[in-house]
């Protein structure tokens, strides 16, 4: 039929954020670091073009699992590493030649890990995650 599914796993490593606070003589600096896995179930409705391009449209649900380093240059290092349930959709649109298959999408996703706890003994003080609107392009080849 014109459902296709899919059951991607992903790897994201979220860029650097460094930190740095001059106080007089005194320079304290900190470096954060974001790595998440992610396992989804994705389920798109295809639509087929007359030349064999087709357009899909969909989305799902899927696990991330976080880990979230933070080494600072006064408190030292730290981590702590938590997972979330998250939500994506999206569109994506493919031009095929024979057994090549190019496309271009936009993905819509909501995954947010609320209870990262790094140099707190106490509570809560880290919210990370991957929500927001992503430009993706591929390609691959058909067996």
């Amino acid at each position: 039929g014109n459902v296709v599914y899919g059951l991607p796993l992903a790897y994201y490593n979220l860029g650097d954020s460094k930190r740095v606070m001059v106080n007089g003589a005194s320079v304290i600096e900190s470096e954060m670091v974001l790595d998440i896995w992610s396992v989804s179930f994705t389920a798109y409705y295809k639509i087929d073009r007359p030349d064999s391009n087709y357009l899909l449209l969909g989305g799902g649900a899927g696990v991330y699992f976080g880990t979230i380093t933070w080494d600072h240059k006064v408190f030292g290092s730290d981590s702590d590493s938590k997972w979330t349930i998250g939500w994506q959709t999206g569109l994506e649109y493919h031009w095929v030649w024979g057994n090549v298959d190019v496309y271009t999408g936009l993905t819509s996703r909501f995954a947010e890990i609320l209870k990262f706890k790094v140099h707190s003994d106490e509570k809560s003080n880290m919210i990370a995650g991957l929500t927001g609107l992503n430009l993706n392009v591929g390609a691959g080849y058909r067996f």
